[in-house]
C-alpha cells in the first residue's frame, strides 16, 4: 500500500476503534507481523497496559482452517474466541487471513448493525488489498538492482543484504549452518555490533527452534522467550524475521534480520517476497554464470506481461543456442503422473527455423519421478535403447541425439523441468551442465515473479502455489 493509503487505513483503524469501543470491547489490528496485534485507540496514546496481543501462528493457522472448514473464505469472518490471559479476543477474517483482534470481557461477540459492518468490511478490503501491479513494479526494481553487475558472490550477497534493509531498517545478516548445526556469521549488514553480539550468544536451543521456523514456513519469530500461548504484552517485542537463503551445495544458508515489530503489512509482505526471490538463487548462478545476468536485468526491465513468457524463452534460446549447439528447450510448468505433460517448446526446423509451440513433449515416468524428487536426468544418445521406440523416433526426427532434464527448483519444491536437447551424442550436454543449470535457475526466478500466469498461458493463482 502507498503511504496515503495507510494513513487512510489507520485513521479508519480508530474510527472502528470507537465502533467497537461502544460496545465496551478494544480493537487491535494486525501489524507486520502476522503474530502481532496492535492496539487502536481513538486518541492515539499507547497505554502500557495490554497494548499489544502475540498469538502465536499455530493458532491464526487453527482460526483459518477452522474458517476454511465452514467455507468462509469471503467478506468478514468473527472466529471462536481465543482464551488470552483469561481475556476472550475475536480472531477478525477477511478472506481467510486473520487481520485484527477484539478484545472483550466476555466470550460473546457483540452484535454489530449494518453500517458498522460495512465500516468494518470497508477497512478489511483497503487493509488486505495490496495493488499486484505495484508488488511487480517492486519485485523489478529489486531484481533489476540485485543483478546490476557480475559481481563476486560475497560483494553479490552483501548487496542483496543490503536492499533487504532497505525495506527493514534494521540489523540484518546472512548465516549458514554447518552439518553439525552450528551458526556461523558469513556476513553483517546494519548494526553489526549487535549482530555480533547475538552471534555470540546463539545456543544449539535457539538455532533450532529458527530452523524449525524456516521448515514450518513460519518466518516472523519472537528474538525474546514469549511462551507458545496468547497472551497480551505491555512491551514491543524484538523479532527475528528467519527465511532460507541463497541455496547452496556447501552448506545451508539463512537470511537473518533482528528489529522490533513496528513495521507495516506492506513492507513486511514486500521483505518477504524479496527473501523469496533472494532464496530461489543458486550460488553457481552469480559465482561462474555471470553471462546470464544481463538477461536477468532485461526480465526485470521488461516487467510482467501478456507474453513475457514467450519473449523471455524466444530471447534465452537465441543467447543460449549461440553458446552452444541445440535442437530443443522445452519448459514444463508441472509435473504429473501423465508420460506426456505439456509445455513451452522452441525448437529448431528442417529448414532452419525457429519454431515456438505449446505441445505435449513424451518423457518416460522413471525421468519424471526423479525429477519431482529434485534429480537431474541425461540421455546421452537416443538410439541406445533407453527410450521406447515412439519416443526415440519422435527425438531423432527433430534432430536430437542427446538430452537432459533438469528440475526447475524454488524453496518450496519442484514446479516444473526444463528439457535441452541436442543433435550431438554422447557427454556433450553433460558437459555444459554447469551452463544449463544456470538458465534453468532463470527459467525459475521468471516463474516466481510472474504468480498470476503458467507457462502455458492460462490464468492461474500461482505457478509457486506452494510458498502461498
Amino acid at each position: 500500500m502507498s503511504t496515503r493509503t495507510e494513513q487512510r487505513s489507520a485513521s479508519t483503524a480508530h474510527w472502528l476503534s470507537e465502533i467497537v469501543s461502544r460496545h465496551g470491547r478494544v480493537f487491535y489490528s494486525g501489524t507486520g507481523f502476522p503474530q502481532l496485534f496492535e492496539r487502536i485507540e481513538q486518541s492515539g496514546e499507547h497505554h502500557f497496559d495490554n497494548t499489544w496481543i502475540y498469538i502465536p501462528a499455530h493458532y491464526l493457522q487453527m482460526v483459518a482452517d477452522q474458517s476454511d472448514q465452514r467455507g468462509e473464505r469471503t467478506g468478514i469472518v468473527w472466529a471462536e474466541p481465543i482464551l488470552c490471559d483469561d481475556r476472550s479476543v475475536f480472531p477478525l477474517l477477511y478472506r481467510g487471513e486473520v487481520v485484527a483482534m477484539l478484545s472483550s470481557d466476555t466470550s460473546v461477540l457483540p452484535e454489530f448493525d449494518s453500517s458498522e459492518l460495512n465500516a468494518i468490511q470497508g477497512w478489511c478490503a483497503e487493509y488486505v488489498n495490496d495493488s499486484p501491479d505495484q508488488v511487480r513494479e517492486r519485485c523489478g526494481m529489486f531484481v533489476r538492482e540485485l543483478f546490476r553487475g557480475g559481481d563476486s558472490p560475497q560483494q553479490f550477497m552483501k548487496r542483496a543484504m543490503t536492499l533487504l534493509t532497505n525495506g527493514w531498517s534494521r540489523s540484518c545478516a546472512g548465516l549458514y549452518v554447518e552439518s553439525q548445526g552450528t551458526f556461523w556469521l558469513n556476513l553483517a549488514i546494519g548494526d553489526v555490533s549487535r549482530w555480533f553480539r547475538l552471534v555470540r550468544h546463539f545456543h544449539p536451543e535457539a538455532a533450532m527452534r529458527m530452523l524449525e521456523s524456516v521448515y514450518r514456513h513460519e518466518y516472523f519469530i519472537p528474538a525474546d522467550t514469549i511462551g507458545d500461548y496468547p497472551t497480551f504484552l505491555d512491551v514491543l517485542p524484538d523479532f527475528y524475521f528467519v527465511h532460507e537463503g541463497m541455496l547452496s551445495p556447501r552448506a545451508k544458508q539463512f537470511i537473518l534480520m533482528s528489529g522490533p515489530g513496528a513495521i507495516t503489512r506492506s513492507q513486511a509482505m514486500q521483505l518477504q517476497e524479496y527473501a523469496r526471490l533472494v532464496s530461489g538463487l543458486q550460488e553457481f548462478q552469480f559465482a561462474s554464470g555471470s553471462e546470464l545476468i544481463p538477461n536477468f536485468s532485461r526480465l526485470a526491465a521488461q516487467g510482467v506481461g501478456e507474453s513475457t513468457f514467450e519473449q523471455m524463452l524466444t530471447e534465452t534460446w537465441n543467447w543460449l543456442s549461440q553458446q552452444i549447439s541445440l535442437s530443443r528447450v522445452a519448459i514444463l510448468c508441472r509435473l504429473d503422473d501423465s508420460p506426456t505433460p505439456c509445455g513451452l517448446i522452441i525448437q529448431r526446423q528442417q529448414d532452419g527455423e525457429t519454431q515456438l509451440a505449446r505441445m505435449e513433449l513424451q518423457i518416460p515416468p522413471y525421468i519424471i519421478e526423479r525429477l519431482k524428487n529434485g534429480n537431474g536426468y541425461a540421455i546421452e544418445d537416443v538410439r541406445g535403447g533407453e527410450l521406447v521406440d515412439t519416443i526415440a523416433k519422435e527425438r531423432y526426427l527433430h534432430h536430437i541425439l542427446s538430452e537432459y532434464y533438469l528440475p526447475i527448483q524454488t524453496p518450496a519444491g519442484v514446479i516444473g523441468a526444463a528439457v535441452f536437447s541436442a543433435p550431438s551424442a554422447g557427454d556433450y550436454l553433460t558437459m555444459e551442465l554447469q551452463l544449463l543449470e544456470a538458465v534453468t535457475a532463470y527459467f525459475s526466478l521468471w516463474m516466481q515473479m510472474d504468480r498470476r500466469r503458467d507457462c502455458h498461458g492460462k490464468e492461474a493463482e500461482s505457478v509457486t502455489a506452494a510458498h502461498d
